[in-house]
Formats: C-alpha cells, sequence, structure tokens
C-alpha cells in the first residue's frame, strides 16, 4: 500500500473523532499535527508521533509544515447553530468560521498544487440527529464546507490533489446512555433499524484511506452509520 510520505495535519482535532483519529495515524507510524482550535474533550493517550498544537492559527502555522503536509482533515465544528439563533449571533460565527476555513483551505490547497499530491478531508456531522438528542448542530457551516470541497475537487485533481467529504453520524461515547432510550422512537423514524459507529470505528475507516497515498474518489460525500439499532446503546 502507498503511503504518504509528509505529515498529516488534523484542524480542530480537540474533540469528537479528531483526538482518536489524531493518536490511531500515530500508533500506525504516521507523524500527526493535531491542531486544536478550541477546547480539548475526551483526549486520548497521546502517540509519541502525534504533536498537539494550541493557539496556532494559520499565519503561525510552521511554514514547513504547510509545505510537506500530504493530507489535511478539517474535523466536525463544534459551532451549535442552534444554540446561537437562540442567544444570537449566529450570523458572526458563520462568517468567522467561513473566513477560517477558506484561509485555511487556500493555504494548504496551493501547497499541494504545487507539489502534485495530497488530500483533503472535510468532516460534518448529520445534524438529522440533533431533533432527537442533545448534540450541537451545525447544517450551514457543514453544508458550506462540503460544498466547497465539491465545488474545487475537480480542479484540485487536475494537479494530483483530492478532496472529499465524510459526513458522521453521532456517536454512543457522544452522549448519555439514557438520551438514545430516551431518542429510540424519534431515531426509528429516521431508520427503523439504526445504532450508532463508534469513534473509534469512524477513525479506523478514516485512516485507512487516509493512508493511501492516491484515492479512486474525488470530490465524494461518504455517509457514515446505519448499522443495526439494537436498543441497547
Amino acid at each position: 500500500m502507498d503511503t504518504p510520505s509528509g505529515p498529516i495535519l488534523i484542524v480542530d482535532a480537540g474533540h469528537g473523532v479528531g483526538p482518536h483519529l489524531a493518536s490511531l495515524l500515530g500508533e500506525r507510524g504516521f507523524d500527526v499535527v493535531a491542531w486544536v482550535t478550541g477546547e480539548c474533550v475526551g483526549l486520548r493517550e497521546q502517540a509519541a508521533s502525534v504533536q498537539w498544537l494550541h493557539d496556532a492559527s494559520i499565519d503561525t502555522l510552521d511554514t514547513d509544515l504547510l509545505t510537506s503536509a500530504t493530507a489535511v482533515i478539517f474535523n466536525v465544528s463544534a459551532v451549535d447553530e442552534a444554540a446561537l439563533i437562540t442567544r444570537g449571533g449566529l450570523a458572526d460565527a458563520i462568517a468567522a468560521d467561513g473566513a477560517f476555513f477558506m484561509q485555511t483551505l487556500q493555504a494548504v490547497s496551493r501547497v499541494m498544487i504545487g507539489r502534485g499530491r495530497g488530500q483533503i478531508w472535510v468532516l460534518a456531522a448529520d445534524d438529522s440527529f440533533a431533533y432527537y438528542l442533545p448534540l450541537p448542530a451545525a447544517p450551514i457551516i457543514h453544508h458550506t464546507r462540503i460544498g466547497a470541497v465539491r465545488a474545487i475537487a475537480k480542479e484540485l485533481a487536475r494537479f494530483g490533489v483530492s478532496a472529499n467529504a465524510a459526513v458522521l453520524q453521532p456517536a454512543p461515547e457522544t452522549t448519555q446512555a439514557g438520551d438514545w432510550q430516551q431518542a429510540r422512537t424519534g431515531v426509528g423514524s429516521y431508520a427503523q433499524k439504526f445504532k450508532p459507529v463508534p469513534l473509534a470505528l469512524a477513525a479506523d475507516t478514516l485512516a485507512f484511506w487516509i493512508s493511501r497515498e492516491t484515492l479512486p474518489m474525488n470530490g465524494s460525500v461518504v455517509h457514515f452509520g446505519n448499522g443495526i439499532y439494537d436498543g441497547n446503546v
């Protein structure tokens, strides 16, 4: 299997699948830079080959990192748009995230185009579950990010760079067990048989794709989830 020869950068890596993915890639021998842009939640034991960056910006990132990164993963946004609608500030939050995302995407795309290879992944959350579970939802941000990578995927492919998105359904670790029991009726209306995908399994699948030098897909949106729901989550 061909594998990336440079470091892997995970943006906003401090929550959800981010820590799992960073640790798993590190355990498999990859040099990983986990860029934490907010609070760290549920950090796992850190592999020796994972470097955690705090309070950095695209302007202060090591130039060598940007010029050598062979894969860049944007983790699921932790913004809760529904809460911002209630208390205000939604427009400002979306504008700030959009500026941050596009600035970072532009910087890494330029580097990868110049080098003639690389992977860009955008991770998003299936916001449908926010109707049934106490979870943050950022449908505007996530659809904006997915739309951006799909729009530029064809152009990037001309230079040997792939850009894809993965939509993750909520993992059992992200809520309390009782929350799933209470949401069973609602989740059943979404999919009659459903079981959430654990973070470790989602990370393992992503790591398999990221660890390849080339992918047989570009501009794709991959959906995780819809296992068999046994009611015991």
